[in-house]
């Protein structure tokens, strides 16, 4: 049976054939290479973590199935490719928000951070009319475009609860989750900068480095309590 090291090995041996690749211009094998990233750390997690919990369980393997349609990309319509590619990221986003939300205390949030969830607001209906500004352009029908929301709003919600997440209750759980977050949504901006504004070699690595550092992240926060540092809290609430 392989060991979880030797998982670690191979990862880092197909990122860094991968990168090799991109660079030397060999997009085909490199973005099948990438591909794999995701789906070997979803492997990793579904064969050795013993915490697991339902909701990041379903939001890796959907993540991780909806990268490894990038190998069938050529002999299905790209439609069909497009619509189930994002439907499965969006599902995949969702679950995540959710494990995010289950143990997340909103009348705490409401009582004691009221400015920062306006601010929040005001900055996630900033960020979702950027991203659509960006990408509508491109986007050929209503129903992509619909898409596009549902796909944007969900990434911005991750990172507005994931930043709440960890304001309240400040341990490592949350830490690793928060950035694991932000790696994710600054990959995703980073691909479409890629994607629709200017088609780089270093884009497309930087995009892939964030995302795997984003699922090394989640990985890490799931080995954590969900109630490790809850006193830093109750803390919190006695000074007020």
């Amino acid at each position: 049976m392989i060991k979880p090291r030797v998982l670690g090995v191979i990862i880092a041996l197909v990122y860094l054939l991968f990168v090799y690749l991109q660079i030397n211009g060999n997009d085909l094998v490199a973005n099948n290479l990438e591909a794999l990233l995701v789906p070997l750390v979803a492997l990793g997690y579904m064969v050795f973590e013993n915490k697991k919990t339902v909701y990041f369980t379903l939001f890796i393997l959907l993540y991780a199935v909806s990268d490894l349609l990038d190998f069938i990309v050529d002999y299905i319509n790209y439609d069909v490719y497009y619509y189930v590619g994002n439907v499965l990221y969006i599902l995949g986003y969702f679950f995540l928000l959710l494990e995010i939300l289950k143990s997340t205390d909103f009348n705490y949030l409401i009582k004691r951070f009221k400015t920062h969830l306006v601010v929040l607001l005001a900055l996630s209906v900033y960020l979702i009319y950027v991203l659509q500004d960006i990408v509508s352009p491109f986007v050929e029908s209503t129903n992509k475009y619909y898409i596009e929301i549902v796909y944007n709003t969900l990434l911005v919600a991750l990172l507005s609860f994931a930043l709440l997440n960890y304001i309240h209750k400040e341990n490592k759980k949350a830490l690793f989750l928060f950035l694991g977050v932000i790696l994710i949504v600054f990959s995703v901006f980073i691909w479409v900068a890629d994607n629709y504004i200017v088609k780089k070699n270093l884009l497309t690595i930087i995009s892939s480095t964030l995302a795997l550092g984003a699922f090394f992240c989640f990985y890490k926060q799931v080995q954590y309590a969900v109630e490790e540092g809850e006193e830093s809290r109750v803390a919190l609430d006695n000074k007020f």
